[in-house]
């Protein structure tokens, strides 16, 4: 009976691992944000991945701040977002003092960058919508 409910526990153990294997390929996109220099130099990147985790690092600071999981609706009016075919007509790729900056990373390969200085408007009208949603993500978890 022992070695029954043995067996068993491995069998789920195998099956939770495979599947959390399956979910993180379906999920490997991940859409980076955030500001860097000014008098600091420092640079803030929230990362929203695939899987709808979302979480900041600053490279003057050793920790994390983990933020909550993004519900589905607002997943969906991102990934529609990103999935349009303007964003490769986009080109905006000009630095400043205090410069924002978006990349649309998938399989750790930069598919899209794009930065700007903070406080001039914004050429494209896509980008700039993109971009307030990502913060306004920010502000609300």
């Amino acid at each position: 009976m022992k070695n029954i409910l043995v067996g068993i526990f491995c069998v789920l153990i195998l099956v939770n691992c495979k599947s959390s294997k399956e979910f993180y390929k379906k999920n490997n996109t991940e859409i980076r944000f955030g500001t860097t220099g000014g008098f600091t130099g420092e640079t803030i990147t929230n990362t929203l991945r695939g899987d709808g985790y979302f979480y900041q690092l600053s490279n003057l600071k050793s920790d994390t701040i983990h933020f909550v999981k993004i519900n589905k609706p607002d997943l969906k009016a991102l990934d529609k977002l990103i999935n349009k075919d303007s964003l490769s007509l986009i080109h905006q790729d000009e630095t400043g003092n205090m410069t924002a900056f978006i990349d649309i990373v998938q399989n750790n390969k930069v598919l899209y960058a794009y930065k700007w200085p903070i406080g001039v408007k914004l050429q494209s009208i896509y980008l700039n919508q993109l971009y307030q949603k990502l913060i306004s993500l920010n502000r609300t978890q």
